[in-house]
């Protein structure tokens, strides 16, 4: 691989070609040019944050990079990415970037009308951009890093602003009235504990009898059950130490 370098002077050409000698001697001189940015997404995931993350976090950015950020921008030289694309690309996603497998036409007359204005699919949330926004940021500063790229464009864009949605919980009247309709179903005793101590689907579907202290009416948070590429997965709950929570059981539950 060769390298050219120019300055406005010897001294500044010599320079740079010193530090390009002591990137090469560091082994970190790489020819970012070869490199696309679906390539590094595969490197960065599979390196970098597969070691780190929970597996259904990783799942998560796995997704979204096979299914938004590698169609789009996945053949994109990664030292030609720009600002400006990322951000159109930001604009998309929100506008129009939901996957929707469409139904068949249940006419002739209904083809012919899709045909002509086929329907437009709907946007991703905010809260989903902004993800992805944090997937590629810190693939990017990573390339940084490892002198692939000298900047990361994704540090001068904007993704959507975070919506804040109003919350509406169950009254204690609806509760009873919900428990009340559901009281023959088999998952009747799960939904009550879920309304007697909020917690999460998968840490009660994680709890096991030795977690439990009836006694003292208490259970403690130490593992989730989730399901990650179609199959269940018992998962650590205690990325920290906050995370082992015990959790008070009321009386009825």
């Amino acid at each position: 691989m060769r390298k050219t370098v120019s300055g406005k002077t010897k001294q500044e050409a010599l320079k740079k070609k010193r530090e390009l000698e002591n990137l090469k001697d560091a082994g970190r001189l790489i020819d970012s040019g070869k490199v696309t940015l679906g390539q590094w997404m595969d490197r960065w995931l599979e390196v970098y944050k597969k070691p780190a993350l929970k597996p259904s976090t990783w799942a998560s950015y796995k997704q979204l990079t096979d299914l938004h950020i590698k169609p789009a921008l996945g053949e994109r030289q990664l030292d030609r990415l720009q600002a400006s694309e990322i951000q159109a690309f930001y604009n998309r996603l929100s506008e129009s970037g939901r996957k929707v497998k469409q139904r068949k036409p249940r006419s002739k007359k209904e083809a012919e009308r899709l045909a002509q204005e086929p329907p437009k699919p709907p946007g991703l949330a905010n809260k989903t951009v902004r993800y992805i926004h944090t997937i590629l940021n810190g693939a990017l500063s990573q390339a940084v890093k490892e002198n692939l790229i000298r900047f990361n464009p994704v540090a001068v864009t904007e993704p959507p602003r975070l919506e804040r949605k109003e919350m509406h919980p169950l009254t204690a009247k609806e509760a009873r009235a919900f428990l009340e309709a559901i009281k023959g179903d088999m998952l009747y005793p799960i939904i009550f504990t879920d309304l007697g101590t909020g917690l999460r689907r998968g840490e009660l579907l994680g709890l096991k009898w030795e977690d439990i202290d009836l006694k003292e009416g208490t259970a403690i948070i130490r593992r989730s059950l989730i399901q990650l590429n179609g199959q269940a997965l018992i998962q650590d709950d205690t990325k920290t130490r906050s995370s082992r929570a015990t959790v008070r059981l009321p009386g009825e539950v």
